[in-house]
């Protein structure tokens, strides 16, 4: 259960700018849906700041509240999650939405950046707790309702740190867990052709951030040893590129 280590080293120099809040475009007059899209691309590579069109924000609400809901699955009709944990929260888009969703809800996130988690406290000031760290350093004494994660675990050096990340979420977890955009082992090779056809020296301009494939029988695996009932599903973000390449997993605690 391993793939070829230190690529996560590539990943982390770009996470590592010292500070970005003085970058974050926002004067404080936008409504939810601006702060939220510039949040949210904030952390995309060719993010050069000032929010981008918001032609795709029912989108991404869309596609997160199909989390939630997947996450809020009982047997018991009447139950509904009240608190939330993101690993990996980046600069907070989705504790943001959560906030204003409901600001009863109890909040917590944390991430490998410092920076990022910096811009996160201040748009998501009721957060439980909110802290930088390696994902395999997730604190578990706070537990939360629902624990989850999107586009992170395709960035970590191996499968054991994989697993390593996911048995911590489910000790952290009082309900269920989500992994969000997991990279489909079945579907490498298709991945990568594709990538190779449209980046020129794919290969070579990557080869210190490549993705991590995780197959699905680790996920079945971890859930019976965690006495968990597991799901797997498929992305719910219309014309994302990278769907038919990923899944999402959920774990539900019996």
């Amino acid at each position: 259960m391993s793939e070829t280590a230190g690529h996560i080293n590539g990943w982390k120099s770009i996470w590592s700018k010292s500070t970005v809040l003085d970058d974050i475009k926002l004067s404080g007059e936008e409504d939810f849906a601006e702060v939220f899209m510039e949040l949210k691309a904030f952390t995309d590579p060719n993010y050069h700041g000032g929010y981008p069109s918001l032609s795709r924000f029912n989108a991404f609400v869309d596609q997160f509240n199909i989390f939630l809901r997947e996450l809020s699955f009982s047997t018991d009709p009447e139950y509904q999650p009240k608190s939330f944990f993101d690993v990996g929260c980046s600069t907070g888009p989705y504790l943001y939405y959560l906030s204003t969703l409901n600001p009863e809800f109890r909040l917590g996130g944390m991430d490998y950046s410092e920076a990022y988690v910096e811009v996160a406290r201040r748009y998501v000031q009721n957060a439980v707790e909110l802290y930088s760290a390696e994902a395999r350093d997730l604190k578990t004494d706070i537990k939360y309702d629902c624990v989850f994660s999107r586009s992170i675990f395709q960035y970590f050096d191996d499968l054991a740190y994989g697993e390593e990340v996911i048995t911590r979420m489910i000790e952290k977890a009082d309900h269920s867990v989500g992994i969000f955009d997991v990279h489909d082992l079945a579907k490498k090779e298709a991945f990568l052709n594709y990538r190779r056809s449209v980046v020129e020296n794919y290969d070579e301009k990557y080869k210190d951030t490549q993705h991590l494939f995780y197959p699905k029988s680790m996920f079945i695996d971890i859930a019976e040893r965690y006495d968990c009932d597991v799901k797997f599903a498929h992305c719910a973000l219309p014309n994302y590129w990278n769907a038919a390449y990923t899944y999402d997993v959920y774990f539900y605690k019996r």
